[in-house]
């Protein structure tokens, strides 16, 4: 129960695999079944081969790497070198890049309770209203909380919720 909250909770999530390593690479699937049968569906997933300080030693081509990442609609593909440092930060900056783009999608259709309700309080649909209160329509105030809670709202007496 411990894991299929940790995944459920996951917004990204990582593959790893060794370019030097033919085994690891073919075990990306069930690493990929796991993460499918617990984690959200909305998941994203970065690809990364790992070890390209062993270039010399590569059993895994950038071919088959991208061939997988296409044919899974993996969301990210990077080759890094953990030991040297070579691409870890672009991978970090990219997946950050990739969940931000989904959280402006998420919001700007209304995943934070509704549109017309964001734009009453004042505040722009892009803004970032965790721990603001809003007044709906004909409703009492809620408090939006962080989605790191599930989207779990504050919702007083007559209050909504995505989930409700």
């Amino acid at each position: 129960s411990v894991v299929s909250k940790f995944y459920k909770r996951a917004a990204m999530a990582i593959l790893v695999y060794s370019i030097a390593d033919r085994k690891s690479f073919d075990n990306l699937d069930s690493w990929l079944n796991e993460l499918k049968n617990n984690a959200s569906s909305d998941i994203k997933i970065a690809l990364v081969g790992n070890k390209l300080d062993l270039k010399g030693e590569r059993v895994v081509t950038k071919e088959e790497a991208l061939n997988y990442k296409i044919s899974r609609k993996l969301d990210l593909i990077f080759e890094s070198s953990a030991k040297h440092g070579d691409n870890s930060r672009d991978i970090f900056t990219e997946a950050a890049k990739v969940l931000y783009k989904d959280y402006l999608n998420f919001a700007n259709n209304g995943g934070f309770i509704n549109k017309a309700s964001l734009n009453q309080t004042g505040y722009g649909r892009l803004s970032n209203p965790y721990g603001a209160n809003y007044k709906l329509p004909g409703k009492d105030t809620v408090k939006l909380e962080d989605p790191g809670d599930e989207f779990d709202f504050d919702k007083g007496q007559n209050g909504s919720c995505p989930k409700c």
